[in-house]
């Protein structure tokens, strides 16, 4: 009877004290190989509410190496109220801010985590109180889940988050236009990009800022470099005017160096390095420029 009593006791000693098995988390962070996003366990190290415990885990970024933070420094958890399945996540200003690309991800990210807790299926997404909208049509999204915002392909290939340049009718300024393209067999990021950024824009407001007779005949990354290589057409059909040219050659530059892995575009003609592009010299190298961003 005594020895019941002590095993009792411990038992009880045990759980005031908050001793559990281990609770494996599960967090999607964006992969800088395939450019989507991955999974990341992780053990709990605390008792306490498992979905809130997740997301702060999500939210103090990832262990692995090849994955990388998203959603924005300081971003922190203001709230979490569940009805159902559906999970409402209330997190600070410092969240939803950046590229649109990134916004994305970021959103999915948090989707993605959440649903992994049992018991939640769908996710309402809230930054301050306020609830997101959507960035292609502006209106405010209501709960979503894995399959609302699946990064999976019935044909097994690799949807990628592109944000492509284009400018207005003017051709003064580029504008960004997030799409969700999925990879051919074979086909690299970079190539999907300038494939979707030479047939157009799908926003109607948005004109394109390459000629559609520029014939782009291959891309090539390295250390961080694209190499892309058009051709003759490419010149003759976009220059001549200085900001027709500036316009063309930056839809190109800053859409590539919105990919994670590529900071800088050289161009070549026929496989050759050509010394001008009208008003540009293409014996160099090309960054992102912000300046030809459309003012807020």
């Amino acid at each position: 009877m005594k020895k019941f009593i002590l095993i009792l006791l411990s038992v009880c000693l045990l759980s005031a004290c908050g001793v559990r098995e281990k609770t494996e988390m599960t967090l999607y962070f964006p992969d800088r190989q395939s450019h989507t996003i991955a999974e990341e366990t992780r053990t709990a190290k605390e008792t306490g509410d498992l979905l809130e415990m997740t997301i702060r885990a999500l939210l103090s970024g990832p262990g692995k190496a090849n994955l990388y933070r998203v959603i924005p420094e300081g971003t922190s958890l203001l709230g979490i109220k569940t009805l159902g399945t559906v999970a409402e996540i209330n997190l600070s200003s410092p969240f939803d801010t950046g590229k649109d690309a990134d916004r994305l991800l970021a959103r999915y990210t948090v989707i993605y985590t959440a649903c992994t807790v049992p018991g939640v299926q769908k996710v309402k997404l809230l930054r301050d109180g306020a609830p997101l909208r959507s960035l292609s049509s502006g209106e405010v999204l209501g709960a979503l889940g894995m399959a609302d915002v699946s990064l999976s392909d019935p044909k097994g290939t690799a949807p990628q988050l592109l944000t492509l340049y284009f400018t207005d009718a003017a051709g003064t300024y580029l504008y960004p236009e997030t799409r969700q393209v999925s990879l051919k067999e074979s086909e690299t990021p970079e190539e999907a990009l300038l494939d979707a950024l030479l047939r157009g824009p799908d926003q109607s407001q948005l004109y394109p800022a390459v000629h559609e007779d520029s014939a782009l005949l291959s891309v090539e990354t390295r250390l961080g470099i694209a190499f892309v290589n058009f051709g003759k057409d490419f010149v003759t059909r976009n220059t001549g005017d200085r900001k027709k040219e500036a316009v063309a050659l930056y839809s190109i530059v800053n859409s590539l160096c919105s990919l994670p892995h590529i900071q800088e575009v050289r161009f070549l003609i026929e496989g050759q390095t050509e010394g001008a592009f009208g008003h540009f010299d293409f014996m160099r190298g090309f960054t992102e420029n912000k300046s030809l961003y459309a003012p807020h």
